[in-house]
């Protein structure tokens, strides 16, 4: 036992001596720091988990969370996808072949492995984040089938959409069928935009951390996109009509800010009603606050992905 604690010891030593290796000046937006990245992270495997030392924030939340949506006995990976292989062998080795796309913040890393006596690739969708690069996403070699992070926010998708079926019988329906990426507030974290087949029924929810509805739109209601909030507007009812929007903030639901206007057939006059976050406010602040978010309107084009609900 004694033996076994000084190598932990030892390999923790060795890892944090790894870490602090390079000089605060080393310039870790080049081609070759990346690759010496990515050979100091593979030269862990098995050695420690390398999903929580080496991937982002992002994926490893998406994770977490796909997991926590899932049954007892079903399994998220059932592979390492980090060598994309069940086992590795005796004679394993990896090392980074190419880095390609460097951006300030992203990069697309080839790795070639070598395992059971057969050479491989892996591709490694890098983010630069708590000052170095650590792994967003692994990648298929094919570019055809989708990388993790889109199998992750495929399977909280279809939860969400269970979800809403639950609550709201419109939903159940019409369910959602199709969801796309929308960056509303511009942090580097995506929202999700569901929407059904017909695109008659929507809703918006953040994923960060763990999944909250931001808001859900309603044919023939229409939706519009400002720097850090969304809107959607149009008939409520009989003689009713809506602009309900809501800001988003670090990828989390900031305040809601609604305007209700309303015909009474036995009244001449219309009825103008602003809410913040529920709350009734005076016309005058709820114009301000409306006016103060809807300024730039923005046009995103949404990639729309299929999913489809399962029994």
């Amino acid at each position: 036992m004694r033996y076994r604690l000084l190598a932990i010891v030892a390999l923790l030593m060795q890892f944090c001596v790894s870490l602090s290796a390079y000089a605060d000046d080393t310039d870790k937006h080049t081609q070759n720091y990346i690759r010496q990245r990515i050979d100091t992270i593979y030269s862990y495997h098995h050695k420690i988990n390398l999903d929580s030392a080496f991937c982002s924030d992002q994926y490893r939340d998406l994770m977490r969370q796909a997991v926590d949506q899932m049954a007892e006995d079903d399994i998220l990976l059932d592979y390492d996808h980090w060598i994309n292989a069940q086992d590795y062998s005796k004679d394993f080795s990896a090392h980074a072949a190419s880095v390609n796309n460097l951006t300030d913040s992203t990069a697309v890393v080839k790795v070639a492995v070598h395992n059971f006596d057969k050479d491989g690739e892996i591709v490694l969708s890098m983010h630069y984040e708590h000052d170095d690069w650590f792994v967003d996403d692994f990648l298929p070699s094919d570019s055809v089938e989708e990388g993790e992070k889109d199998y992750f926010i495929r399977t909280v998708c279809t939860v969400l959409s269970k979800r809403l079926m639950l609550n709201d019988h419109a939903f159940n329906d019409n369910p959602m069928t199709k969801y796309a990426y929308v960056d509303i507030d511009g942090d580097g974290y995506n929202e999700i935009w569901l929407r059904s087949t017909d695109d008659k029924l929507g809703a918006f929810v953040s994923v960060a951390a763990n999944a909250r509805l931001l808001i859900i739109e309603r044919y023939p209601q229409k939706v519009s996109f400002y720097p850090g909030a969304i809107v959607v507007s149009g008939p409520c009812g009989f003689g009713c009509n809506t602009v309900n929007a809501v800001t988003v903030v670090n990828s989390r639901k900031g305040h809601n800010i609604q305007y209700i206007k309303t015909n009474p057939l036995e009244m001449d006059a219309a009825i103008h009603e602003y809410f913040y976050d529920g709350h009734h406010i005076s016309s005058a602040n709820g114009r301000k606050r409306l006016q103060h978010i809807m300024q730039e309107k923005l046009r995103p084009t949404p990639v729309w992905h299929d999913f489809k609900l399962e029994e």
